[in-house]
């Protein structure tokens, strides 16, 4: 099954889309635990190989970096003694 998504045409949707995506890609954080619950059975050691965790950290960076981006060039521009060269350096 092969399944192509186009652009969202509005602005919110596309908010709406990236929101429900991060929110999706943080419910997997337990999954990086070394143990995983099995429901009534308790826990058990979690099949995930190192690079489908390295996905999920990534997924978890990537979904930070606007946050991140925000406050540096909100602390350049407010605590810096020259904003201009901090807000190229960050661009």
């Amino acid at each position: 099954v092969q399944l192509f998504e186009a652009y969202p045409a509005r602005y919110s949707a596309d908010v709406k889309r990236r929101h429900r995506w991060i929110r999706g890609d943080w419910q997997l954080l337990p999954w990086l635990l070394p143990w995983s619950r099995t429901g009534l059975q308790g826990q058990a050691q979690s099949g995930l190989s190192a690079l489908s965790r390295w996905k999920i950290v990534d997924n978890l960076r990537r979904s930070l970096e606007p946050a991140a981006l925000l406050s540096a060039l909100l602390w350049g521009w407010l605590a810096s003694a020259s904003p201009l060269l901090w807000t190229l350096a960050l661009l």
